[in-house]
């Protein structure tokens, strides 16, 4: 077979995976969106039992590496801070950060009282109060373990 041919074959293919992954074909072939899962408003307990288990679980672990990356920071471990920003910023700082007792409490602080706003499968969007001033920030769950990004 010609290099160009099996080239050329091998763009079909995967145009035709990503092709196949973004429609329903169940549904006439209409493009899937994801679902949001809405964020109960209230403090009732009650509120929270409309959400699935497995949305629960999600928030759960979600909420377990946002308490880890709080105790490590604390400790002086700011690695993960690196990792969740973006690739660019990762190559310009190199290595971890040193950073104050103070600014690792806030940032721990800021972690702990993050509140969800809104939940896919693999992603869940907070909000916090770090330095006085609104933020907003994500987990994503990529190969079974949630990454915090964007804090």
């Amino acid at each position: 077979m010609k290099p160009g041919l099996g080239l050329t074959l091998c763009i079909l293919l995967f145009l035709s995976i990503i092709f196949a992954a973004c429609v329903e074909p169940d549904d006439n072939w209409k493009t899937l969106t994801p679902a949001v899962t809405p964020v109960p408003t209230s403090a009732s307990g009650d509120s929270w039992a409309t959400l699935s288990p497995v949305t629960l679980l999600a928030i759960e672990e979600s909420r377990n590496v946002l308490n880890e990356a709080a105790d490590n920071v604390e400790q002086g471990d700011t690695g993960w801070l690196v990792a969740a920003l973006p690739l660019e910023l990762q190559e310009q700082i190199g290595e971890q950060p040193a950073i104050s007792e103070e600014d690792a409490a806030e940032i721990a602080q800021a972690l702990r009282d993050a509140e969800e706003v809104e939940m896919h499968d693999n992603l869940i969007i907070y909000e916090t109060t770090y330095r006085g001033k609104p933020h907003s920030f994500y987990t994503v769950r990529e190969f079974l373990v949630w990454k915090i990004v964007g804090f």
